[in-house]
């Protein structure tokens, strides 16, 4: 049923941030295991973004219907610089 949902249903899901940093801001380290992941050429499933809907659903021998919410990802698979397939599920 999601699959079937017209494109101007979907809205872009911006995840708010878990917590509110109260100090100051520490310096982050390397992020050297994506760099390994690069270098080494190994298959990397990167999340681009990440769309919300919803709609009503009513199983056939119930009622009432509830209300259901679906999340659609953009992914992409990258070998080392290359993105081979962009996947949306």
């Amino acid at each position: 049923m999601a699959d079937l949902l017209d494109e101007s249903v979907w809205r872009r899901l911006e995840r708010p941030a878990k917590y509110d940093v109260k100090t100051t801001l520490r310096v982050k380290r390397d992020r050297v295991r994506e760099d390994i992941v690069v270098a080494r050429e190994y298959l990397n499933i990167v999340l681009q973004s990440e769309d919300v809907a919803e709609f009503d659903y009513k199983p056939t021998k119930c009622k009432q219907s509830y209300r259901m919410i679906v999340i659609r990802k953009n992914l992409s698979e990258e070998r080392g610089e290359r993105v081979l397939i962009d996947k949306i599920l």
